[in-house]
């Protein structure tokens, strides 16, 4: 992959349609869900407190928090009501514990991604919002018009996002992985939707004659092909996730996948340690001894100083696909993502195999 675009995209859901929707140049999805709803998950058992310190997302600047559970604290600058507030944040606490446990993340919040009571992730309750969601690093900026299961779709497919990105050690996903995977995922937590047969094909087969398939789309600028080109927004994230569940489909798990954000990390934390090395071995001529949230640290093209994984020289392109490679060598699935990224291969065992 290349190291993508500092903007995270998502969907916007208006009934049954997923409308396509950016955030802004920090990242994070801007998710709306459907219109109907159903009741949400049971929040009774949670608890919170009043609690208050400074907001720091730009949708919430100058705002105070009101109330905060274990690992949340909720604000807002506009018209929002305390009950709202509060439903809120506990529908986030629950979701994340949920995300947390041994049917998804498998992690713990504290260990694996130092948030807990003395950190906490930020809610921004933005009234201009509506309906729609938006997950960073450090928190979610979310509309005041959510309720029962549509905040819990919202919830579960932003905050995915956030523990995903926590894992990552990183600012965004993309410095490190490929969007294909980060909505992918997002999906696979949140509503499970894949494509059909015929709505795959319609998207993959361009106008132009070519060819565009979802483990292609490494990051937003290639996705923005498909916008080019007409396609239906709508099947967008149901198609990378169509790509996790044909990995599924052939041995993988969900641990698994959790295990390619874990093993990017400790790629990555290698490359950062070589760096240092290098940059002390030669008075600062090679090498960092500085490294950003914002930055991957393998480079393989400096002649003599190239960062290494297993032997095998590594730049910051090749990150997401020796972590995937590795990681499935293991489960017995032989999945490669060169196969994934062969246009014939994923033809004729996705399309025409395992969506038939």
């Amino acid at each position: 992959m290349s190291c993508n675009s500092w903007t995270l995209c998502g969907l916007l859901l208006s009934g049954s349609a997923l409308l396509f929707g950016c955030g802004d140049d920090k990242g994070g999805d801007n998710n709306s869900a459907p219109q109907t709803t159903q009741a949400g998950r049971d929040t009774s058992a949670i608890s919170y407190v009043d609690y208050s310190t400074a907001m720091t997302f730009d949708h919430c600047s100058g705002g105070t928090s009101q109330y905060a559970t274990n690992d949340f604290y909720v604000g807002t600058t506009g018209a929002v009501s305390s009950d709202t507030l509060i439903d809120i944040v506990k529908a986030a606490q629950l979701s994340f514990e949920t995300l947390n446990g041994a049917s998804y993340f498998n992690v713990n919040a504290a260990t694996d991604l130092a948030i807990d009571s003395a950190n906490r992730l930020e809610i921004c309750i933005d009234p201009g919002e509506g309906s729609n969601g938006a997950g960073y690093k450090k928190g979610i900026i979310i509309g005041a018009s959510l309720s029962g299961s549509n905040l819990d779709f919202i919830l579960d497919h932003e905050l995915t996002h956030v523990i995903a990105t926590n894992i990552l050690g990183k600012d965004l996903p993309s410095v490190l992985s490929e969007r294909w995977f980060d909505e992918g995922l997002a999906t696979l937590f949140a509503d499970n939707v894949i494509l059909t047969k015929s709505q795959m094909s319609s998207l993959i087969n361009l106008n132009s004659g070519g060819i565009l398939t979802p483990a292609n789309v490494a990051s937003k600028g290639a996705e923005d092909i498909w916008s080019y080109d007409g396609k239906n927004t709508s099947y967008y994230y149901p198609a990378y996730n169509t790509v996790l569940r044909y990995s599924m489909h052939l041995g993988a798990s969900k641990s698994d996948f959790i295990q390619i954000l874990f093993k990017m990390r400790e790629i990555e934390q290698g490359c950062q340690t070589q760096q240092a090395s290098f940059y002390s071995s030669t008075g600062g001529m090679h090498g960092s001894n500085s490294f950003s949230s914002m930055s991957n640290a393998c480079n393989g093209l400096d002649t003599g100083y190239e960062t290494t994984y297993n032997g095998s020289i590594i730049n910051s392109n090749d990150v997401f696909q020796v972590a995937f490679d590795e990681v499935m060598s293991h489960n017995g699935s032989g999945l490669t993502m060169s196969q994934l990224r062969d246009n014939t291969y994923f033809v004729n065992n996705v399309v025409n195999g395992f969506l038939n």
